[in-house]
């Protein structure tokens, strides 16, 4: 199993990642105007939206394949993908948003309720090796974390 610096109890990581949607939904449609600023990577709100929707699905996804046992290979979530501007020219924020927010709700639901036997099964990542379903709530916890800040900082031009 990957060993990660801090291991976070399953509550604080589901609380945390509840929340964070409603953070991004905030900084989203109360500051439109930025809507269509980049940073140096060429990210904007609606990239990091419909981002986090794509990453969401693919944790997801994961997460029902290490609970179905029915294989341990799991398939890779790219968490640094940059959507290309082709990709989301023609989306608009509030679906973008939408999207993301119920992939929250579903990963949620799937994590909610889980024993701690479950929340350390595990599937066999084609890059890191053996992740367990606690990896994988870290690793979106953490994702959803930088994108915030992202956000933040395109919307306000400041951190706080």
């Amino acid at each position: 199993m990957r060993q990660s610096k801090v291991q976070f109890n399953p509550n604080f990581l589901l609380k945390a990642l509840f929340e964070s949607s409603g953070e991004l939904e905030k900084i989203l449609y109360y500051d439109e105007k930025s809507y269509d600023l980049k940073n140096d990577n060429q990210w904007n709100l609606l990239a990091i939206s419909i981002h986090l929707g794509d990453v969401e699905i693919g944790v997801a996804e994961q997460i029902r394949m290490i609970m179905d046992r029915t294989t341990k290979d799991l398939h890779h979530v790219d968490f640094d993908a940059i959507p290309l501007e082709s990709e989301y020219a023609t989306k608009d924020l509030d679906h973008a948003l939408w999207r993301f927010q119920k992939a929250r709700e579903q990963t949620v639901y799937l994590m909610y309720g889980l024993s701690k036997r479950d929340w350390s099964s595990e599937g066999q990542h084609p890059y890191k090796g053996n992740v367990s379903i606690l990896d994988l709530a870290q690793d979106l916890y953490h994702h959803d974390l930088e994108h915030l800040w992202q956000s933040r900082k395109l919307s306000t031009g400041k951190l706080w």
